[in-house]
């Protein structure tokens, strides 16, 4: 059975984007994640700390109709604050969707702790997430 999905090509997926551009009108995108109000969130910090982007947002390079791939809850976010290192990689693959860990991922997790000075006391802190 064939997915819908599998019978868009390239060329279907980027037309809003071509034509937007040739028109010079926005997008209209419609937003996949929405945090609370309550919550902060800066992908600055996360990527400045070798978060790569499938952690959160899964491989949107494999999707053909982008999806939320985690729910985001505060427990999702509190897990890997609570031990980061298994979820780092060095900061040039932040945004390599084919990036392939080390067998062990959590000894170079805790190297770039370290090399990056994240200060993993406070990260289960509130004032971390909400201002």
């Amino acid at each position: 059975m064939t997915c819908h999905s599998q019978l868009w090509t390239d060329a279907d997926l980027l037309a809003p984007v071509r034509q937007s551009w040739a028109e010079r009108t926005p997008i209209h995108w419609a937003r996949v994640h929405n945090l609370p109000d309550f919550a902060y969130f800066d992908h600055s910090i996360h990527v400045s700390s070798g978060v790569g982007c499938v952690e959160c947002h899964g491989n949107v390079d494999e999707m053909p109709l982008t999806r939320q791939a985690e729910n985001l809850r505060m427990r999702f976010c509190i897990d890997c604050h609570d031990d980061p290192a298994p979820r780092l990689r060095p900061r040039e693959a932040v945004f390599d969707m084919d990036w392939t860990p080390p067998p062990d991922r959590r000894a170079l997790g805790e190297r770039l702790v370290e090399r990056y000075g994240i200060d993993t006391d406070d990260l289960t802190h509130c004032y971390i997430c909400h201002r």
